[in-house]
C-alpha cells in the first residue's frame, strides 16, 4: 500500500524502468531459489516479497495505458487483454491443482516457472517504458503531501475515490461472509463453493467484459460504475434475502451472476479510471492512490464485517454489504445528474 504510493511518487511523469528491474530480481527471479524454502516462515517471506512488488503493476500498466492508446480504444484493448489474462489464468489455476493433486512436490518446479514467466512480463514492461514518453506532472510536493494537492486540486477525481472507497468496503465485507454462510449454513460442498466463486463467476465477466470495454470507450468511468452497481446491488442483496428465508440455492447463484456482470465493468473502472480524471497529466500517481486506498478497504473492510457476523450474525453483516453498495451508487447517480445537467447562462440586463 505505502510502496504504491512511494513508486507513484518516484516516476511520476519519468521512466519506471528501474523500479521494474528491482521488482524484477527481487520480486520474480528471487523464486528461482525456492529450494531454499524449508518451513513457513521462509515461505511466507517469499510470498510477501512476490506480492509486494505487485503493487507497481497497475501503476505502470496504467500508464502504458494512457501513452500508448487514446480514448476511443482503450477499453477495447484493455478488456481484450483482460479476457485472454482470465483465461491463461483459469487454465494455469486448473492446471496447478491439478500437479498438486498428484504430488505436493511440484511446489519447487512451479514457483520457478512462476519466477521465469514473472521475470519475462517485467522484462517487456522494461522494453514498452522505453518507448515511451510519459507526460508530465506538475504538482510537486512531497509524498503524502502530494496526495493531498492532487484530491484539493482535482475535486471529481476525490469524489471518485470516496464513493468506490464506499462500493469497496461492501465488497471486502463480503469475503468473509460468502465462503462461511456457503459452508455452514447453505450447506455448500467445498467444490460447489469452489465452481460458483470460480468458474461461474469469472466465466461471464470474460464474456461480458469486451462489451463493458465498448461502452467505456462511448462513455466515462462515472457512467460504468453507476450502472456496473445496479448488478452489484444484487449479490449482498441474494445473501440477505436467503437468510430472511425467501429464496434459496438458485438466488444464491443468481447473485454470482449478477455480481459477475458488475464486476464486468468496475473491472474496467478499477483499471482504467485514473486516466480519465488524471486528464492530461500522467496517470502513474492517480492510480498509486487508488491502489493505496484498495490497500486500506481491504484491511478494514473484512475485518468490520467479521466484527459484525460475531457480535450481530449473518444478516447485519449482509445488510451492511447491501447498505455500502446503496450508498456508492446513490452517490454515484447524483453526481452523474449533476455531470449532465445544463448550465445555466446568465444574463444582463
Amino acid at each position: 500500500m505505502v510502496f504504491s504510493i512511494f513508486f507513484g511518487y518516484k516516476t511520476r511523469g519519468r521512466s519506471k524502468s528501474g523500479y521494474y528491474f528491482v521488482a524484477m530480481l527481487l520480486g520474480r527471479a528471487v523464486l528461482f531459489t525456492s529450494f531454499l524454502i524449508t518451513d513457513i516462515r521462509i515461505f511466507i517471506v517469499y510470498i510477501f516479497l512476490f506480492f509486494s512488488f505487485n503493487s507497481i503493476v497497475s501503476p505502470g500498466v496504467n500508464a502504458i495505458m494512457q501513452s500508448l492508446f487514446d480514448d476511443s480504444n482503450r477499453g477495447k484493448f484493455f478488456s481484450k487483454m483482460r479476457m485472454a489474462a482470465s483465461f491463461t489464468a483459469m487454465i494455469v489455476s486448473y492446471g496447478t491443482g491439478r500437479l498438486l493433486d498428484i504430488s505436493h512436490s511440484w511446489f519447487l518446479p512451479l514457483f520457478i516457472a512462476a519466477g521465469l514467466l514473472g521475470s519475462i512480463s517485467f522484462g517487456i514492461l522494461i522494453y514498452i517504458d522505453k518507448k515511451i514518453k510519459y507526460r508530465p506532472f506538475k504538482v510537486k510536493e512531497r509524498k503524502f503531501g502530494l496526495v493531498v494537492s492532487i484530491f484539493k486540486k482535482n475535486r471529481e477525481f476525490l469524489k471518485f475515490e470516496s464513493l468506490f472507497m464506499v462500493y469497496g468496503f461492501g465488497f471486502m465485507a463480503m469475503l468473509p461472509l460468502v465462503p462461511e454462510y456457503l459452508i455452514g449454513v447453505m450447506g455448500f460442498s467445498y467444490s460447489q463453493m469452489g465452481f460458483v466463486k470460480g468458474p461461474l463467476t469469472q466465466i461471464f465477466i470474460v464474456l461480458f467484459i469486451p462489451l463493458a470495454g465498448a461502452i467505456y470507450d462511448r462513455t466515462d468511468p462515472w457512467y460504468i460504475f453507476r450502472y456496473s452497481l445496479i448488478f452489484l446491488l444484487f449479490y449482498p442483496l441474494s445473501f440477505l434475502l436467503v437468510d430472511l428465508g425467501i429464496g434459496g440455492e438458485m438466488l444464491i447463484y443468481a447473485g454470482f451472476l449478477s455480481l459477475s456482470l458488475g464486476l464486468a465493468g468496475i473491472t474496467l473502472v478499477w483499471s482504467l479510471g485514473s486516466i480519465f480524471f488524471a486528464k492530461d497529466e500522467d496517470s502513474t500517481m492517480y492510480q498509486s492512490i487508488h491502489v493505496a486506498l484498495t490497500g486500506i478497504r481491504g484491511l478494514f473492510g473484512p475485518t468490520l464485517s467479521f466484527l459484525l457476523l460475531r457480535l450481530f450474525g449473518f444478516r447485519v453483516a449482509f445488510g451492511f454489504s447491501f447498505l455500502m453498495f446503496l450508498l456508492a451508487f446513490i452517490g454515484a447517480s447524483v453526481h452523474h445528474k449533476l455531470r449532465s445537467a445544463p448550465v445555466e447562462q446568465g444574463t444582463s440586463g
